[in-house]
């Protein structure tokens, strides 16, 4: 993963009570016994072919879980072997128990891998390449995390306020936190600044309108932008363009994806694109999403479209599942891309309460396999 370095000061937490961290362990890199590298055994995956010479040694996939049920999960697809375990935390984190409740994110960086708890009000830091537990920060309510010069950013809640709290990935102490918007989800980082897509209260339909901006070298609020209500995802393309996807107040706003030009420093809303967009990515020069619509018989209708990305504009582009089987996919949820191969992972809720699924395509939108996952697969992290 590729991302952009600026200076980062220290700063006192706004959150004393929320903000903690476990003691990290003394046995280095791998966070235990296990030997770095080491795999457990998976199942063979029907028509999945291993790719050991790829960019990618597999991903993980973080399985939600249904809310105040405590099934959070997290499953591991091996390229070199075409395998699929399924529950790889418990399985190599013998004594540890549950991996919580509600995972809501999941990010790789410096040979770790950081799972987002947001029931449990933690973070679990695991090694990347065996899933053994490194350590714990606890964080009310994180949702979302990126990172910039040796430290993770990370949105979270506590007592109806929205807040990002800073990490030193070195030992994963925290330095601080900065006021933004309530319920904030995503991140996106560039030029020195952090950009927060803020949601805002759904309980009370008290929504959002703005993307806070935080200035990282002196990690104070800089600005803010104005922006569709309710926001979820928000991620910067290869030309300087900032996306967002906004999920509307379910009523008479609709969803859609919005677009930021920046001249003069400032940043100038584009024409976006008008559609229901529930998840997205951008991988090089496409924004893939998924959207979900309802006809006159309240039956949904889901696009798999792409947007075309350039230096010197955007427009739409054909849908990435190109095959019909689509129609096997019962509640698509998340979406991710591999930069290597150009493989697309379909993730599917299900019922959102017993094991869902995931389906790989390749790039030419077509189906190569799918497995049983965890319950709500909802995120996936391509780890080397």
């Amino acid at each position: 993963m590729k991302i952009l370095y600026a200076a980062v000061a220290a700063a006192v937490c706004l959150l004393p009570s929320a903000c903690s961290v476990d003691e990290p362990d003394d046995d280095g890199p791998t966070g235990g016994d296990v030997p770095s590298g080491t795999e457990v055994p998976g199942t063979d995956v029907p028509g999945a072919k291993p790719d050991p010479d790829g960019d990618f040694r597999g991903f993980y996939v973080l399985n939600e879980g249904e809310g105040g049920e405590g099934n959070a999960s997290l499953d591991y697809y091996s390229y070199a072997k075409g395998t699929y375990t399924s529950d790889i935390y418990t399985s190599v984190n013998p004594g540890k128990g549950i991996l919580g409740d509600h995972a809501c994110g999941i990010a790789a960086h410096g040979g770790y891998v950081y799972v987002l708890v947001v029931g449990s009000d933690r973070i679990v830091v695991l090694d990347e390449a065996t899933a053994v537990v490194k350590t714990e920060i606890a964080l009310k309510s994180p949702r979302a995390i990126a990172f910039d010069s040796g430290y993770g950013y990370v949105t979270c809640s506590e007592e109806g306020k929205g807040y990002v709290c800073r990490i030193d990935t070195r030992d994963f102490s925290l330095h601080g936190s900065v006021p933004v918007g309530i319920k904030p989800e995503g991140l996106a980082i560039a030029a020195g600044k952090l950009y927060v897509a803020n949601a805002g209260d759904y309980m009370d339909k008290d929504y959002e309108n703005y993307i806070s901006v935080v200035d990282l070298a002196t990690f104070t609020t800089a600005d803010s932008i104005s922006a569709p209500i309710n926001l979820k995802h928000i991620a910067f393309d290869a030309y300087g363009r900032l996306w967002t996807s906004s999920r509307g107040n379910y009523v008479d706003k609709a969803s859609r994806i919005a677009v930021y030009e920046f001249k003069d420093g400032a940043a100038v809303q584009g024409e976006g694109i008008d559609t229901p967009v529930s998840a997205m990515t951008i991988v090089g020069d496409t924004l893939y999403y998924i959207g979900t619509s309802y006809d006159d018989k309240w039956q949904p209708v889901v696009a798999y479209g792409t947007v075309r990305l350039s230096a010197s504009g955007y427009e739409e582009g054909e849908p990435f599942v190109s095959d019909g089987s689509e129609s096997r996919i019962a509640a698509p949820y998340a979406v991710a891309v591999n930069p290597d191969n150009g493989d697309i992972i379909v993730t599917d809720a299900g019922d959102y309460r017993t094991a869902g699924r995931i389906f790989c395509y390749g790039s030419d939108g077509k189906l190569q396999w799918s497995s049983a996952a965890g319950v709500v697969p909802g995120h996936v992290v391509f780890v080397e």
